[in-house]
């Protein structure tokens, strides 16, 4: 009975407290809902102890004199709910409309506060190669910050506008924005990433190195170059990457070449005359190397080589099976 006074109680407040923002009305409309769905096995839970109350005075049960006190304020308590719900349910289009009012004040707040970070993208150092890359990571990663707590925001905006049947807004500055600065952040992850990337890939002995791994990774940025050409406005920074990108594009070919597993010694033979170079016991055969002793200037013939390789390989192979 106790339980059901302190819901009586709280019920009331809750449908008479009169909402000040937007979180409040959507506590306030939320709590209107709930409560119709309560209310009914409340007022069953109501007249079980009024029942058993009829008992008890049928039967002159001693009963505490604060007990029947309390019974007492029972019906009147779960009627002042039902009279609340009523005046509530009888206000509820009128608070929508001020929930509406409200929730559109908070939208222009945000619309506002995007504006404020959209000017802060336009700044020429974000797209200028001088910058230093850790500085504008900083102040594009600030950014991002403020736009997923403005993303999280609109979200909730459209779960109210949806919740209670409004119309739901679109929010298409802020996702311009945001793609905005996803794509600034991209270009400068991937011009460090790059850097970071290349010099593994020189170092890492030939022998080890997976050419198919690496064509995907290469490619991986191509597309990137592509997403940042289109989507940025013209600049320093993004001609700089594609270049990068684009020098190992035009190498992949010749490593693929030179991964060629029919490459017998014979064949590295012929590959280290074209260079003009005979490995010592100290250097370390990768890509680093390759470069000094620019191989990749000698594209066609290399190619010939792993060509002349697959041939006699699959020759060899025919052989065997005719023996």
């Amino acid at each position: 009975m106790n339980e059901l006074i302190e819901f009586s109680q709280n019920a009331v407040y809750n449908l008479e407290v009169k909402p000040g923002n937007t979180v409040e009305y959507v506590s306030s409309l939320s709590f209107l809902d709930s409560i119709q769905d309560e209310i009914e096995g409340r007022e069953e839970q109501a007249e079980i102890v009024k029942k058993l109350y009829a008992l008890i005075e049928t039967y002159n049960v001693p009963t505490p004199p604060e007990d029947l006190a309390v019974y007492q304020t029972l019906y009147p308590s779960m009627s002042a709910v039902r009279n609340a719900i009523d005046k509530s349910l009888a206000e509820r289009d009128a608070n929508v409309d001020r929930f509406c009012t409200s929730l559109d004040k908070d939208i222009e707040e945000l619309g506002k506060e995007v504006k404020e970070v959209k000017q802060e993208a336009q700044n020429p150092s974000i797209l200028d190669a001088g910058s230093e890359p850790d500085k504008i990571a900083e102040i594009l990663n600030r950014m991002q910050e403020k736009m997923t707590a403005f993303q999280e925001r609109a979200f909730q905006y459209k779960t109210y506008q949806k919740n209670f049947k409004v119309e739901v807004k679109k929010f298409e500055e802020l996702e311009e924005v945001h793609a905005e600065i996803k794509l600034k952040q991209l270009l400068w992850n991937s011009l460090q990433n790059w850097d970071k990337s290349i010099d593994d890939w020189l170092q890492h002995p030939l022998d080890e190195l997976d050419a198919d791994d690496l064509n995907v990774q290469v490619m991986k940025y191509v597309k990137s170059v592509l997403q940042l050409e289109k989507g940025l406005p013209p600049n320093n920074v993004v001609p700089i990457l594609k270049e990068k990108v684009e020098s190992m594009r035009a190498k992949m070919p010749t490593i693929t070449d030179l991964r060629n597993p029919a490459l017998k010694q014979r064949h590295w033979d012929q590959v280290w005359t074209i260079l003009d170079h005979r490995l010592s016991g100290e250097e370390k055969l990768n890509l680093g190397l390759l470069m000094k002793l620019d191989a990749f200037d000698h594209a066609e013939e290399i190619q010939e080589v792993s060509s002349q390789a697959s041939s006699e390989q699959s020759l060899e192979a025919m052989l065997r099976k005719v023996e």
